[in-house]
């Protein structure tokens, strides 16, 4: 068979095959979306009992907080650790950005 004749077939195959496919598209015309109705049954929200694993904190004492020291009498405030403090045994180390 002649080479030109056969690449004819095959393009002619090919565009029979795409108007089977789409041309019946065309004649449907556009269908409008039905609204569905499901009824879903929601379980409740579950209540998780996590225990507090942090020591508890006294709420702070004012009147403790009142200086008795004359302001030139203040005690030196300390420098600053040189490296961060060591996370509470038993909590995981974050290493790495934070998001």
């Amino acid at each position: 068979m002649d080479k030109s004749l056969q690449q004819k077939l095959v393009g002619a195959a090919v565009l029979i095959a795409l108007a089977v496919i789409f041309v019946p598209m065309l004649f449907d015309g556009k269908k409008e979306a039905e609204p569905v109705s499901v009824k879903i049954d929601v379980p409740p929200k579950p209540v998780y009992d996590i225990p507090n694993r942090l020591p508890p904190v006294p709420p702070p004492d004012l009147k403790a907080e009142a200086p008795s020291a004359p302001a030139s009498q203040a005690p030196a405030a300390e420098p600053a650790p040189s490296q961060p403090a060591a996370p509470a045994p038993g909590w995981p180390a974050r290493t790495g950005p934070r998001p």
